[in-house]
């Protein structure tokens, strides 16, 4: 369950979740973690971190916003260096969405 999961995982380690065929995967800032894997549907997730400072910046991800090195709509790079797709379609939104949290709108 979400909140089971949720609380086994420190927000702050977690950079991003990412979807492929219903498997969500929890990419942590913790080597020493396991992947993570689990069923949870990436809109439930997305309603329930969306105010602690995620964004979904394409179908399939969902990232930690402090760990954005830099967003265009080419992509998201992440402060690792790791590169991440975005939906052209909702980018004007959600640059507008990481310019707010950012203090910057």
């Amino acid at each position: 369950d979400l909140i089971g999961l949720l609380n086994h995982v420190p927000l702050n380690l977690l950079i991003y979740a990412a979807t492929s065929d219903g498997i969500m995967e929890f990419h942590l800032n913790d080597a020493a973690r396991p992947l993570l894997r689990s069923r949870i549907a990436m809109r439930n997730l997305e309603q329930k971190l969306e105010n602690e400072g995620f964004l979904r910046v394409h179908k399939g991800y969902l990232v930690n916003m402090s760990y954005i090195k830099r967003l265009l709509s080419s992509g998201v790079t992440l402060q690792d260096g790791e590169k991440l797709m975005v939906s052209m379609h909702n980018y004007p939104v959600i640059k507008q969405k990481y310019l707010e949290w950012k203090g910057l709108t």
